[in-house]
C-alpha cells in the first residue's frame, strides 16, 4: 500500500510447522536421532520502494525469521535504482540471505565401514552478503543489452570436522561450518529483434570462486568446492517463426573445463523444429 506520495510499501508473514517421523530400515547405515521431531518457522517481510526523484528510487527491505535450529535470522536489503533516459537504467544493491541448518545436518547419524558421520544440533547458517551493480540500456527499439557483476561474501560453510583421533577407520567425522570464501563475476546478456519473426539472444557468464577452511577446521577436501564452477560459460539462441504456429530455433552453447574434476570444455548445438501444440523435430549434437 502507498504511504503518502513517495512511500510504497509491502509486507506479509507466514508461519509453517513441520512434523516428520523417520524410522530407518533394520540394517540401513542411516538413522536421525531424535525420530521424530516438530519443526516451526515464523517469518515476517517489509519492502519500502522510495521515490527520491523522477528518476531515482530507493529500496529498503528486510526478512527475518525464527526457526528452531538457529532461532532468529535477519536478511535485510538495500536497493538503489537510477533511470536518467527512458532507455537505460543503473542498479545497485548489498543484501544478506542465510541458508539455515536442515534435519539432516542436525540429527543425521551415517555409519559404514570407512566412515561415521553425525549432525551437529549446535549447527549455524550459512551467511552471504551480496554486493551488485548493473547497468540495462536498450540503445534501439529492438536491441537491449544487460550487464550485471557481483561480488558475493561467504561464512560458516558447510565442512565435515574429525569428531574423534585420527586412526584406523572408522573415521568419526560430523557437520561443521568452519569455511569462508568470496565469488565474483559478471553476466552479459543481449536480446535482438532482427525481424518481426526472427530474434536473437546471447549470454556470457564469467564466475570466480576462492573458498578456504578456517583455522581449526580439520577438512581437507571441501574447499575444492571453488573449482566445481566452470568460469566461463557462452551461448546463442536463434528464435525464427517460419509460419503460423511454426518455429525453427537454433542454440550454440560452450561451458569452460573444470581441470580438478577432469572435466573438459564442451560445445553443444541444439536444433529444435516445433509449434505450440506439437515438436516436430529436436536434434541436439
Amino acid at each position: 500500500f502507498r504511504a503518502g506520495e513517495r512511500h510504497l510499501l509491502t509486507w506479509g508473514a507466514g508461519y509453517r510447522w513441520i512434523n516428520d517421523d523417520v524410522e530407518s530400515v533394520t540394517g540401513s547405515p542411516l538413522t536421525f536421532d531424535p525420530v521424530s521431531r516438530n519443526d516451526r518457522v515464523l517469518s515476517a517481510f517489509i519492502q519500502d520502494e522510495i521515490t527520491l526523484t523522477g528518476d531515482l528510487n530507493l529500496v529498503l527491505g528486510a526478512k527475518v525469521e525464527d526457526n528452531d535450529y538457529t532461532g532468529w535470522e535477519v536478511q535485510p536489503t538495500v536497493r538503489g535504482v537510477w533511470s536518467p533516459t527512458s532507455t537505460s537504467t543503473t542498479w545497485a544493491a548489498v543484501s544478506r540471505a542465510v541458508r539455515t541448518p536442515s534435519r539432516l545436518e542436525s540429527d543425521v547419524s551415517i555409519v559404514t565401514r570407512p566412515v561415521v558421520v553425525s549432525g551437529d544440533p549446535d549447527a549455524v547458517s550459512e551467511e552471504m552478503t551480496a554486493y551488485e551493480i548493473g547497468l540495462r540500456i536498450r540503445p534501439t527499439a529492438t536491441l537491449s543489452i544487460d550487464l550485471a557483476t557481483f561480488y558475493n561474501v561467504y561464512d560458516n560453510l558447510q565442512t565435515f570436522e574429525l569428531s574423534g583421533p585420527p586412526g584406523p577407520p572408522p573415521v568419526m567425522l560430523q557437520f561443521g561450518g568452519l569455511m569462508e570464501g568470496d565469488s565474483y563475476g559478471m553476466e552479459l546478456v543481449t536480446n535482438w529483434d532482427v525481424t518481426r519473426d526472427w530474434r536473437l539472444k546471447a549470454a556470457y557468464t564469467w564466475l570466480e570462486v576462492d573458498l578456504a577452511t578456517k583455522s581449526g577446521s580439520t577438512d581437507t577436501t571441501s574447499a575444492e568446492l571453488s573449482d566445481r564452477s566452470p568460469r566461463h560459460q557462452f551461448n546463442i539462441r536463434s528464435l525464427f517463426d517460419l509460419y503460423d504456429d511454426v518455429e525453427l530455433d537454433m542454440s550454440l552453447y560452450y561451458v569452460d573445463s573444470l581441470p580438478n574434476s577432469d572435466i573438459s570444455s564442451y560445445t553443444r548445438f541444439d536444433v529444435r523444429l516445433g509449434n505450440a501444440q506439437k515438436v516436430f523435430l529436436y536434434m541436439p549434437y
